[in-house]
């Protein structure tokens, strides 16, 4: 009578070795799956150079150089929201009869996406992200005296495109540099052309339209940040 006992017991023992194992297997599945989920956010600061054209015959002038960052939020490990916001400081504004003159770029808002692929230590996408540029002041006149002229702020629209490579060096800090195209859409605007001792244009002077022109300015970014 003693040998059920003893299986008794030695089905009790095996089936608690059963349940502990899979309690084992469960945890540890848990905790590398936590492990191997890909950060969903990046936040990024960035240190941007734009090279933008000065005339409307195409000389450049040097680099501009600003500052700002980008948020992501990656849907996979292929494609990613953007929002990027950068400065470059107060441009010179745009004087009276300046008319090839353009004016500079001072704000720079972009929203789109980045598509790709990446793996445990690199990254490589690219990016379309459509925005803004809010310019520098030039001249605008909205009336039919010269003394409705004044220097005004406008926005251009703005397509950010080109390439994007990341670096992981930890899994919570990401250093990445973009480069590409910023295509620009210059504003039509409406200047005043003074009279000048000699001149055809008779006084005071004539108003002229500026027409808007399209760019497509080379831009570089390179910075890091964090990874959520």
């Amino acid at each position: 009578m003693a040998l059920p006992n003893t299986l008794s017991d030695y089905t009790i023992v095996k089936l608690r070795l059963i349940v502990f194992s899979c309690l084992f297997f469960t945890t540890a599945g848990v905790e590398t799956n936590a492990q191997s989920s890909e950060p969903k956010i990046d936040v990024i600061g960035q240190f941007t150079f734009l090279r933008a054209s000065e005339f409307a015959s195409g000389t450049t002038r040097d680099w501009e150089p600003g500052g700002g960052g980008i948020f992501t939020y990656n849907l996979n490990k292929h494609v990613g929201i953007e929002a990027a916001f950068f400065g470059f400081g107060q441009g010179t504004p745009v004087l009276f009869g300046e008319l090839e003159f353009l004016p500079e770029p001072e704000v720079q808002g972009l929203f789109g996406i980045k598509a790709g692929s990446r793996n445990d230590r690199y990254g490589g996408f690219a990016k379309v992200r459509p925005g803004f540029t809010r310019l520098s002041k030039a001249q605008d006149c909205d009336g039919e005296a010269f003394t409705s002229c004044a220097g005004k702020n406008k926005s251009a629209f703005t397509v950010d495109y080109g390439g994007v490579f990341e670096i992981y060096p930890q899994r919570r800090i990401v250093v990445r540099v973009d480069a590409g195209w910023a295509y620009t859409r210059y504003p039509e605007r409406r200047v005043f052309i003074p009279s000048e001792p000699g001149s055809a244009i008779p006084p005071p002077g004539i108003f002229v339209i500026r027409d808007g022109v399209s760019k497509n300015h080379f831009q570089i970014s390179v910075g890091a940040g964090f990874r959520f």
